[in-house]
C-alpha cells in the first residue's frame, strides 16, 4: 500500500525511475495506486484527499482508454486467428 504523502510523488518520472519492476508494473496496471484515502485522517486531511482525487480523474480516462485498445487489440487478433484456423475450410 502506497502511503498518501507517497502518491503524489508517484507522479515525477525521476521517482518512478528509482522504483523497484514490481511497483512500477503495478503502477502501470492498477490506476488506484494513485489516488488517495479518503476515510483516513480528520475531515480536513478527507476533504483535501478528495479534492486531490477529483483533480487526479484524468489519470482513470487515460487507463480506460489504455485497456479499451488493448482489449479490442486481442480481439481483433483472436478473431483473426480463429478465421485462419478455419481457413481452407
Amino acid at each position: 500500500m502506497v502511503r498518501d504523502d507517497d502518491v503524489e510523488r508517484l507522479l515525477q518520472p525521476e521517482t518512478r525511475a528509482a522504483l523497484p519492476l514490481l511497483t512500477l508494473v503495478r503502477i502501470y496496471l492498477d490506476p488506484f495506486v494513485l489516488f488517495k484515502n479518503v476515510n483516513a485522517g480528520n475531515i480536513f486531511n478527507q476533504r483535501a484527499a478528495r479534492a486531490y482525487n477529483t483533480a487526479m480523474r484524468w489519470v482513470l480516462v487515460d487507463y480506460m482508454r489504455r485497456w479499451s485498445f488493448r482489449t479490442n487489440g486481442w480481439r481483433s487478433r483472436s478473431r483473426s486467428f480463429k478465421l485462419r484456423l478455419r481457413w481452407p475450410p
